[in-house]
């Protein structure tokens, strides 16, 4: 980056107020996608009418990444390291790569927030994304489990059906076995008259 183009990206008022334009634009961005991400948790099923939100976010987006890099290279142009101990000469020491730079109490402080937000940044995207698939999962499963569940129940209620088929078989064949014993009912008509005469 040209040192006209890192002085006006650190320095200048334009760039704050570009700076605080990107932050409202992708703060408002980060709150939307994670509303639709727990919205999805919640409901277990897609938020309509979210893809007209793609009109404005993907330009958010590169805006956002864009200036990023702008701020990162503007940074390294002009390293002036992290936070190390102080001597009593210095106070407030910065140390890059084997040089160290005494600089004001507030330069100091922002070196070291700016160092804890780049090292806490960057695992707290992988935690976002992390939760996102294991809560994900988590859900799936719990849509899941119902279905698995009621799937005994259904065969139960399979046998319970298959089971009064039977007994219902059973009784018609019984039925049709008396049948068969009054057919051969008049071929012992001897049975009879001898009753009869006792």
């Amino acid at each position: 980056m040209p040192e006209g183009w890192t002085v006006w990206v650190l320095d200048s008022e334009g760039a704050v107020r570009v700076g605080r334009g990107i932050c409202s634009a992708t703060g408002a961005a980060a709150s939307v996608a994670l509303a639709i991400v727990l919205t999805n948790l919640i409901r277990g099923r897609a938020v309509p009418g979210v893809t007209i939100l793609l009109v404005v976010g993907i330009p958010t987006l590169v805006a956002g990444q864009l200036w990023a890099v702008a701020i990162l290279l503007g940074r390294r142009n002009r390293a002036e390291g992290g936070p190390t101990s102080p001597t009593p000469r210095c106070r407030y020491r910065l140390v890059d790569h084997g040089v160290y730079s005494c600089v004001s109490r507030s330069t100091y402080f922002a070196a070291g927030a700016a160092q804890q937000r780049f090292a806490a940044g960057i695992p707290g995207g992988f935690f976002v994304i992390q939760f996102d698939l294991a809560a994900g999962e988590l859900r799936r499963r719990r849509t899941a489990a119902p279905a698995a569940l009621a799937d005994p129940f259904r065969r139960l209620e399979e046998d319970g059906e298959l089971s009064k088929v039977l007994v219902a078989q059973s009784r018609v064949r019984r039925h049709r076995r008396a049948g068969n014993g009054a057919r051969r009912a008049p071929q012992m008509p001897d049975l009879e008259r001898d009753a009869e005469v006792a």
